[in-house]
């Protein structure tokens, strides 16, 4: 007791952590965990464990390029890329003068993705955390449930370290994580009533929306939805909608304007090359027999090849995850759709009009990308906004379904927490060894150590050798060579011109290339398949852009197979 009755006793008390600041600390320490271990334990085979194949192509493109002159081969222009991730990467790279220096190039790349996914995640934890109101329902979006199933299915595809692949995927996640914050926090519905709009709304969500194109470009399928929804609505005048699609359209379609504009001035191709490169009016019936050609298809490789031994139907394992990160986004997201009132919080919130709108969005891609784009070419970085958009719809239904299973609240936060402990930790151990077995990046990381010898083997055979790399960048990035894009997504309008027109070879000769190299896809090259006779057929059989090729205007000769990585490299001369 204070004996003094004129005195001020001041009690304090020591402010609590709010709950923001633990679930934002699990997201950090979930992301960081799997590529920081990794990089202390091997930096460089750390790299290439978590890069996708064609993150190679922005890295020699980012080492060759100046701002405003992105180029592949290091003479002629390219735009056959999701220009926000190529152009920080050219950025950084200028900056810090990293384009002489390979490992700084790839740890730079590596922890820009790393970094990017990370605040991605914080992100998507706060926004479900400021919606739902549940811790548990926060962790469970992130790593996600779809990530779990496909490591448990042996798929590299969907879980949140997937994303850090050196690619535009962590710049996808961190940009839907943005959008979903600024919806949960910023935006009160409706935007367009009967006599306002919430212009600044609208502009924010715009300015949101660019950075999600900007990153990937076919996810304009998301801004075509929101928009289609605001000359849709009911409740409020055609003027007044009208007003609203103005606003929300002018900073996203000025800023695509002026980048096909750029495109049109440097490249002279409006377009990415890329783009036009993957349409085929063929690529549904490609797709529908990719899909029943082998029951095998959907069948998880943990199934199909428990043993791994099966190494011989290399095709079958890869459409397996390329036809489950395309079918089962769609699938949950028609399922989702017609159980709405699963994701109604029913606290004041519009979770679930906002969800709908992402859930149509998941569908259109889906359904997009199945008739327009080939099966084999939709790498794991297609999808990082589906997979999100299901990741955090699936735990707030899946939560919600506990919840009438279990009456108390805290009975439910007790019983869950195990559960998404054990989730997480299965997760990261899952991911962490296939980091550790995957024999594809074992072979870039051969390629990448022997890279000067193959080079020196090359200059010694072959007078200023010039390469037409058939893989996804790796020839470039490791060989101290002139080096050109043998595939359609990183050439020049001209050479792209020439692929059409069945004179690409021909185009290259011309250029002074007398050389086609192959790392990954004439791996199982056998000498038999090597020989002049036969190494037309081979390269048909194995490249799938060289069906296109003259090959029948050229001879050809096997120069080195290397014995260290396999790498192929052939000769090719034009006909007498």
């Amino acid at each position: 007791m204070n004996s003094n009755p004129h005195s001020t006793v001041i009690e304090t008390t020591k402010p609590r952590l709010s709950v923001e600041f633990w679930i934002a600390i699990y997201a950090i320490a979930v992301s960081l965990i799997p590529p920081a271990f990794a990089f202390i334990d091997d930096s460089v085979a750390a790299v290439f464990r978590h890069f996708a194949a064609d993150a190679f192509i922005y890295l020699a493109v980012a080492a060759k390029s100046q701002f405003g002159h992105y180029t592949f081969d290091g003479v002629e222009p390219t735009n056959g890329f999701h220009p926000l991730w190529q152009m920080t990467l050219q950025l950084v790279f200028q900056v810090f003068d990293l384009s002489a220096d390979k490992v700084r190039q790839l740890y730079a790349s590596y922890w820009l993705s790393v970094i990017l996914t990370t605040v991605g995640s914080v992100l998507t934890v706060q926004t479900v955390f400021r919606w739902t109101k549940s811790y548990p329902t926060a962790l469970l979006a992130v790593p996600g449930l779809f990530g779990l199933a496909m490591l448990l299915c042996d798929w590299p595809t969907g879980s949140l370290w997937s994303f850090m692949n050196g690619m535009e995927s962590a710049f996808s996640f961190l940009s839907i994580g943005l959008l979903l914050f600024f919806l949960s926090h910023s935006t009160r519905l409706p935007l367009v009533g009967d006599e306002t709009v919430d212009r600044r709304s609208l502009l924010m969500l715009s300015v949101l929306c660019t950075v999600m194109v900007f990153s990937r470009l076919d996810d304009i399928f998301l801004p075509a939805v929101l928009t289609a929804w605001l000359v849709l609505r009911r409740d409020a005048p055609v003027s007044k909608r009208f007003e609203a699609v103005l606003w929300f359209c002018i900073p996203l379609a000025g800023t695509l304007l002026a980048y096909f504009a750029f495109n049109l001035a440097t490249v002279g191709h409006a377009m990415p090359v890329s783009a036009a490169a993957k349409f085929d009016l063929r690529t549904p019936l490609i797709n529908i027999g990719f899909l029943g050609s082998s029951l095998h298809a959907l069948v998880p490789n943990l199934l199909y090849d428990p043993f791994g031994e099966n190494t011989g139907n290399v095709g079958i394992t890869a459409v397996n995850w390329r036809n489950a990160q395309l079918l089962v986004p769609i699938v949950a997201a028609r399922l989702l759709l017609s159980r709405l009132h699963w994701l109604d919080l029913g606290n004041g919130t519009h979770f679930h009009v906002w969800m709908r709108l992402l859930l149509i969005y998941v569908m259109t891609k889906g359904i997009y990308n199945f008739l327009f784009v080939p099966l084999i070419h939709q790498g794991n970085w297609y999808f990082v906004l589906s997979i999100t958009i299901i990741n955090l719809a699936g735990a707030v239904a899946l939560l919600r379904g506990l919840r009438h299973v279990l009456a108390r609240r805290v009975a439910l936060n007790k019983a869950l927490l195990p559960t998404i402990g054990a989730i997480t930790a299965a997760s990261l151990a899952l991911f962490i060894h296939d980091r550790q077995t995957t024999a594809e990046a074992d072979r870039y990381i051969a390629m990448f150590k022997h890279g000067p010898a193959i080079t020196e083997k090359l200059k010694s055979t072959v007078q200023e050798p010039r390469i037409l790399e058939a893989d996804d960048g790796i020839l470039n990035f490791a060989l101290g060579v002139p080096t050109k894009s043998a595939f359609k997504f990183a050439i020049d309008p001209k050479a792209y011109t020439a692929f059409r027109e069945g004179r690409f070879l021909s185009e290259a000769a011309r250029r002074g290339y007398q050389l086609i190299g192959s790392l990954y896809y004439l791996r199982s090259a056998t000498p038999e398949d090597l020989t002049p006779e036969t190494i037309p057929d081979t390269l048909r059989e194995n490249l799938y852009s060289a069906t296109d090729w003259d090959l029948d205007d050229f001879d050809f000769e096997l120069v080195l197979q290397d014995e260290a990585t396999g790498a192929v490299f052939i000769r090719f001369t034009p006909k007498r």
